[in-house]
Protein backbone atom coordinates (compact mmCIF):
# COMPACT_ATOMS: atom_id res chain seq x y z
CA UNK A 1 0.00 0.00 0.00
CA UNK A 2 1.03 3.62 -0.20
CA UNK A 3 2.09 5.96 -2.93
CA UNK A 4 5.26 6.78 -4.85
CA UNK A 5 6.51 10.27 -5.66
CA UNK A 6 9.61 11.17 -7.60
CA UNK A 7 11.34 14.30 -8.81
CA UNK A 8 14.68 15.04 -10.39
CA UNK A 9 16.46 18.24 -9.36
CA UNK A 10 13.12 19.87 -8.48
CA UNK A 11 11.62 18.75 -11.80
CA UNK A 12 8.30 17.51 -10.43
CA UNK A 13 7.14 16.39 -13.89
CA UNK A 14 9.98 13.85 -14.12
CA UNK A 15 8.51 10.37 -13.94
CA UNK A 16 11.07 7.64 -13.52
CA UNK A 17 10.39 4.02 -14.46
CA UNK A 18 11.16 2.56 -11.05
CA UNK A 19 9.64 0.03 -8.73
CA UNK A 20 9.42 -0.13 -4.97
CA UNK A 21 8.72 -2.78 -2.35
CA UNK A 22 8.31 -1.75 1.27
CA UNK A 23 7.91 -3.58 4.53
CA UNK A 24 7.02 -2.11 7.89
CA UNK A 25 7.68 -3.84 11.19
CA UNK A 26 6.90 -2.76 14.73
CA UNK A 27 10.11 -0.75 15.08
CA UNK A 28 11.49 -0.48 11.54
CA UNK A 29 10.72 0.00 7.88
CA UNK A 30 12.65 -1.14 4.88
CA UNK A 31 12.52 -0.33 1.19
CA UNK A 32 13.84 -2.17 -1.83
CA UNK A 33 14.09 -0.10 -5.00
CA UNK A 34 14.72 -0.89 -8.63
CA UNK A 35 15.81 2.18 -10.61
CA UNK A 36 17.12 1.77 -14.16
CA UNK A 37 20.51 3.45 -14.57
CA UNK A 38 19.15 5.22 -17.67
CA UNK A 39 16.54 6.98 -15.49
CA UNK A 40 19.42 8.50 -13.55
CA UNK A 41 20.90 9.93 -16.73
CA UNK A 42 23.65 7.31 -16.93
CA UNK A 43 24.60 5.51 -20.10
CA UNK A 44 25.51 1.94 -19.32
CA UNK A 45 26.08 0.42 -15.92
CA UNK A 46 28.43 2.25 -13.54
CA UNK A 47 31.51 0.27 -12.59
CA UNK A 48 32.12 -1.38 -9.26
CA UNK A 49 33.09 1.22 -6.67
CA UNK A 50 31.26 4.10 -8.40
CA UNK A 51 29.88 6.50 -5.80
CA UNK A 52 26.79 8.69 -6.18
CA UNK A 53 24.64 10.92 -4.00
CA UNK A 54 21.25 9.49 -3.05
CA UNK A 55 18.42 9.99 -0.63
CA UNK A 56 15.01 8.57 0.09
CA UNK A 57 12.27 10.02 2.24
CA UNK A 58 9.32 8.30 3.86
CA UNK A 59 6.18 10.18 4.88
CA UNK A 60 3.53 8.70 7.13
CA UNK A 61 0.30 10.66 7.51
CA UNK A 62 -1.55 10.42 10.84
CA UNK A 63 1.51 8.86 12.41
CA UNK A 64 0.38 9.47 15.98
CA UNK A 65 -2.78 9.94 18.02
CA UNK A 66 -2.79 13.70 17.21
CA UNK A 67 -2.85 13.06 13.46
CA UNK A 68 0.63 14.46 12.87
CA UNK A 69 2.74 13.50 9.87
CA UNK A 70 6.08 11.76 10.35
CA UNK A 71 8.99 12.26 7.98
CA UNK A 72 12.00 9.97 7.86
CA UNK A 73 14.99 10.27 5.58
CA UNK A 74 17.84 7.88 4.96
CA UNK A 75 20.24 10.82 5.07
CA UNK A 76 18.79 13.87 6.89
CA UNK A 77 18.83 17.08 4.84
CA UNK A 78 17.68 19.31 7.69
CA UNK A 79 14.35 20.46 6.30
CA UNK A 80 14.86 20.46 2.52
CA UNK A 81 14.71 16.98 1.01
CA UNK A 82 16.11 18.41 -2.24
CA UNK A 83 19.30 19.68 -0.59
CA UNK A 84 21.82 17.38 -2.25
CA UNK A 85 24.57 18.49 0.15
CA UNK A 86 22.81 16.37 2.76
CA UNK A 87 22.46 13.27 0.59
CA UNK A 88 24.11 10.02 1.56
CA UNK A 89 26.55 8.18 -0.68
CA UNK A 90 25.70 4.96 -2.52
CA UNK A 91 28.54 2.76 -3.67
CA UNK A 92 28.01 0.30 -6.54
CA UNK A 93 29.01 -3.20 -5.43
Amino acid sequence: SGQKFDAALRDYLWDGDWDLKVRRGDKFWEAELFIPWSDLGLSGTPGKGTKMGFNICRTENNADSKGRTAYQQWSPTMGDSHNSRGFGTLTVK
